[in-house]
């Protein structure tokens, strides 16, 4: 599947809410909204690990063979620039908590250099709810 095309495709699993179906579904269990649930979250999975293995497996390749180490940081600082807060806030909640501390330290740390002092301190008070008692401490310290 081409690039463009792996995107609408997330983008068309994305548009189905899985996060507000979740809530809904917390709120009141029905087990035929469950399973149907169930059946786009494997949908979009499936989808988005194909996609994960074609940026990853064959675009870092071509990355790497041609950008050196700072070149592919300010690109990526650029690229992350043209997120809204929210957007930022919207990926972090579910990638921070998932990463390794170390990992943490990169992402955070990137994030604190670049972000006003009080958007970074929103955005760890924001982050709490979806972290571990050990992971707000890392957090704290970075």
């Amino acid at each position: 599947m081409a690039g463009s095309d792996q995107y609408q495709v997330l983008g068309d699993c994305l548009k189905k809410k899985p996060a507000s179906q979740w809530d809904a579904l917390a709120a009141s269990p029905d087990m035929e909204k469950a399973l149907m649930f169930y059946d786009q979250l494997n949908h979009f999975l499936g989808r988005y690990f194909q996609n994960m293995e074609g940026e990853e497996g064959q675009m870092n390749k071509v990355f790497w063979d041609n950008f050196n180490d700072e070149e592919i940081a300010a690109g990526h600082g650029t690229f992350m620039s043209k997120f809204t807060p929210d957007q930022v806030f919207n990926w972090f909640k579910y990638i921070i908590p998932a990463q390794h501390p170390a990992e943490q330290n990169i992402v955070l740390g990137g994030f604190k250099a670049n972000a006003p002092a009080e958007v970074y301190q929103g955005t760890l008070e924001a982050l709490k709810p979806f972290l571990s008692q050990a992971q707000k401490d890392h957090v704290a310290t970075i």
